[in-house]
């Protein structure tokens, strides 16, 4: 769908973490303000200024936010950066929990060497095992020797 950034009054928790574990950005509208009271209508192209994550958690904690409307008039408005704590900044900032865990898998060192594959005699294959897709990469993992997955894994 293209969706980047979720902005709103408020955020129950489970809401707010779903958004984060999709890569989606949760902003929040600052005290005092929100679509109406701004004057959006929901067909405004939205930008929002660069949002530095290296530390953990969002830096600035508050953004300025550009809303273009088709007749090419914008509103600058602030709000709140929703990312609370360390975890969630690096799920975020990897696209969402899926690939963050992926990317997890693929740098971790004990999946760069070698092991013999339960699969190929005498053949040697990474922890990975190169399939595309994710079912076919929990398939492969379970398959190898090298890899003792427990069912919170996956």
């Amino acid at each position: 769908l293209g969706v980047r950034v979720a902005i709103a009054e408020s955020f129950e928790r489970i809401h707010r973490s779903n958004l984060i574990g999709m890569g989606i950005l949760p902003l929040q509208f600052i005290e005092g303000q929100n679509a109406e009271t701004l004057g959006l209508d929901g067909s405004e192209t939205i930008t929002v200024a660069p949002i530095d994550f290296s530390a953990g958690l969002p830096s600035p904690a508050v953004v300025k936010v550009t809303a273009e409307k088709p007749d090419g008039s914008a509103v600058t408005f602030d709000a709140t950066v929703r990312i609370d704590t360390p975890t969630e900044g690096r799920y975020y900032e990897n696209g969402g929990i899926l690939q963050y865990v992926l990317r997890d898998l693929i740098t971790d060192r004990a999946l760069l060497s070698p092991r013999r594959c339960a699969r190929a005699t005498g053949a040697f294959c990474c922890r990975l095992c190169a399939f595309p897709l994710l079912n076919a990469l929990k398939a492969s993992l379970r398959a190898c020797n090298a890899v003792r997955l427990r069912a919170r894994d996956f």
